[in-house]
């Protein structure tokens, strides 16, 4: 999945990440996502999501940390 995901870039990572997440979700499940499950959202701070996302993102942007 990691592989897949990092076919997904974009110029910066920030434009990276929305991406590849605009790629994984679909945008009626997007809309009730948030990172911290703030405003009644689901959260997705601690999902194997949010790993797959950034060990995607590493392979285009090395420099990437969770934060």
């Amino acid at each position: 999945m990691v592989n897949r995901v990092s076919l997904v870039s974009g110029k910066d990572m920030r434009t990276c990440i929305f991406n590849q997440l605009s790629d994984v979700l679909a945008p009626e499940v997007g809309h009730l996502c948030s990172w911290a499950g703030r405003n009644n959202n689901y959260s997705i701070q601690n999902t194997i999501i949010t790993k797959i996302l950034l060990d995607a993102t590493r392979k285009n942007f090395p420099e990437t940390k969770k934060k």
